[in-house]
């Protein structure tokens, strides 16, 4: 039987569920499963449905809204999608890079006393080095970007075949390897990092010479990227550069693991439909895009932040 106190925990939590849109799988920690419980959380999936039911009423107001991907901008307007490719040569040669990525991450797997993967594994690593090299040839990247990008394929190579030779790999040999490609792998970085950000900024400029200054006022760029979110991610500061920096978290946004052109168009849908109910309950457009805690954490906080990761 619930005690008073606990019963007031259970109410005060799922009402704080409610604002931050918890899902309704989750259980308030600290709370136990009882009927109570269930049916409050049964009334928050309920409130949230009904949350999100005027969605489809922010469709035909939404913006123009801009992507960056790694590959090409694209411009989303109410019966209109506008791809800006980049230069083919930027993806593949990044592309390429990841074989930096693969060597790391096998060798560690075949480093430990049991090792996770077999051995025909480096094997079949090895067979998509070589079969790299004329690929890179083929590109249209620039002579110094495919000269490192194949000097560092054959460090690769020459160290994954020392490893097949010897059945064995050591977390001394996989620093060894890394240390050895790092500045080739810097310098193509650079290289491709600066045709990326000639590449997304002139497609910005292209799509607002397009439209109308009222249009181009209330623009929404949005950045996709993985989980982990990047500090300095080169989309973010091409927007900015085209925008301005008071832009960024008001007009331009990074999408955690929302890559496809849907996903990004419902998680616009999600800030404009929070950024309405802010403006409605507490005259002041941000609100809910702070977590429903932000003022007690502002107690501990010495500034406010996202918890970005260390540079």
């Amino acid at each position: 039987m619930l005690t008073y106190q606990k019963y007031l925990t259970v109410i005060v939590t799922a009402l704080l569920m409610i604002f931050v849109q918890v899902p309704s799988s989750a259980q308030p920690i600290g709370t136990a499963t009882s009927s109570t419980s269930v049916k409050l959380a049964e009334l928050n999936t309920k409130f949230i449905s009904l949350y999100r039911a005027q969605t489809p009423t922010l469709e035909a107001e939404l913006p123009l809204i801009i992507i960056i991907n790694n590959d090409a901008v694209t411009a989303i307007e109410p019966h209109q999608r506008t791809r800006y490719v980049f230069d083919s040569s930027i993806y593949e040669i990044k592309s390429a890079l990841h074989a930096v990525l693969a060597y790391q991450g096998l060798m560690t797997a075949l480093a430990v006393p049991k090792p996770i993967v077999a051995w025909h594994e480096a094997d079949q690593f090895l067979t998509m080095l070589i079969s790299l090299q004329p690929l890179i040839a083929e590109t249209q990247a620039s002579a110094l970007a495919k000269q490192d990008t194949m000097a560092l394929i054959s460090q690769l190579e020459n160290a994954t075949r020392t490893a097949i030779a010897q059945q064995k790999v050591t977390p001394k040999d996989i620093a060894f390897t890394l240390s050895n490609v790092e500045p080739k792998v810097m310098s193509v970085v650079n290289e491709i990092g600066q045709s990326s950000a000639d590449a997304m900024i002139a497609a910005l400029k292209a799509i607002e010479e397009k439209v109308t200054p009222a249009i181009w006022e209330k623009v929404i760029v949005v950045v996709p990227g993985p989980a982990t979110a990047r500090i300095n991610n080169l989309g973010l500061a091409a927007a900015s550069t085209v925008l301005g920096a008071a832009a960024l978290g008001k007009q331009i946004f990074y999408s955690e693991a929302i890559y496809d052109d849907d996903g990004i168009l419902r998680y616009v849908q999600t800030l404009m439909r929070d950024k309405q109910f802010s403006t409605l309950m507490f005259n002041q457009p941000y609100r809910m895009w702070r977590d429903a805690l932000a003022d007690t954490s502002s107690k501990y906080l010495v500034q406010n932040t996202d918890a970005p990761l260390a540079q």
